[in-house]
């Protein structure tokens, strides 16, 4: 008969997005309540058929026990198949990662079945059966092992993927805090600037109703239009006097300058008479003696 090996497959999802992310070395810290999520079973299978299920090995085990605590967050080289919902699953791994988690001594090619219930005729018989259980005993004893490590590893996988999850919820908070204060702040300028936008409209209102309609300010400008009007009537009246009282001036001074040359010329006349009187004077006296 053909015997065939059974794969323990545990689906769980992918965690190399978070695994792959540059992590600080720190302490991890054991949290007892990490305790209560992969509750493990203490049974003691009672015959050698119960380890059927329990063949499958983890290349990665190895490797971390090698790490010495270094490598908790380092991606584990498996094959993986995608599930008809999205979420990736380990499968078998291959036949070197399958010998690396046994202990020495055990093939894991060797295709273990239930043992049977024979008669035992000899002591060769006894032998290979014990030799046989003992066998499975020891395979059974290694698979929980990798069983045990690969919880441990789940659950420091979890733990890591919890705390990242808890400081994106800090970083989130710490952002919707910031936001909430841009909210209040945002609120206290939009009532200051609303109440000084009334205040200037209530003022601006209140100038608008004090000029009612620049009534007053169109009867002073009237005023005001009508003086000037006055005002220019008044200077074009003085200015026509002025050009009157130029033209009469200008008439004086013609008759002034007339006068003064009448005056000359009977002044030239007068002394040319009174020369001409004298000159014969003298001549006279002069003829006299």
């Amino acid at each position: 008969e053909k015997q065939q090996h059974r794969h323990l497959v545990i689906d769980v999802p992918s965690l190399d997005p978070v695994l792959s992310k540059p992590r600080h070395r720190h302490k991890h810290k054991h949290n007892k309540s990490n305790d209560g999520r992969f509750p493990r079973k203490k049974t003691q299978p009672s015959t050698s058929t119960a380890g059927r299920g329990l063949l499958l090995t983890w290349s990665s085990m190895r490797d971390k026990e090698n790490d010495d605590g270094k490598g908790l967050l380092r991606p584990v080289t498996r094959r993986t198949t995608r599930s008809f919902c999205g979420s990736e699953s380990f499968t078998g791994l291959n036949d070197e990662s399958r010998r690396g988690g046994l202990p020495e001594g055990i093939d894991a090619n060797t295709k273990l079945g239930p043992v049977a219930r024979q008669e035992i005729r000899s002591a060769e018989d006894l032998e290979q059966v014990r030799g046989r259980r003992k066998y499975g005993e020891e395979y059974l004893r290694s698979a929980l092992s990798l069983i045990g490590k690969l919880a441990t590893d789940i659950t420091r996988r979890l733990d890591y993927t919890y705390y990242n999850l808890l400081e994106k919820v800090a970083a989130l908070d710490a952002t919707l805090f910031s936001f909430q204060e841009l909210l209040g702040s945002t609120s206290s300028l939009f009532a200051d600037f609303k109440r000084e936008t009334s205040g200037l409209d209530q003022e601006i209102r209140k100038q608008i109703g004090e000029l009612q309609d620049f009534e007053p300010q169109l009867i002073r400008m009237k005023s005001l239009e009508d003086r000037m009007k006055m005002g220019r009537t008044k200077a074009q009246a003085l200015n026509d006097r002025l050009e009157n009282m130029r033209t009469e001036i200008e008439c004086w001074e013609k008759k002034e300058k007339d006068y003064q040359d009448r005056m000359n010329r009977r002044f030239r006349v007068f002394w040319t008479f009174v020369a001409a009187g004298v000159l014969a004077a003298l001549l006279a006296v002069a003829v006299q003696h």
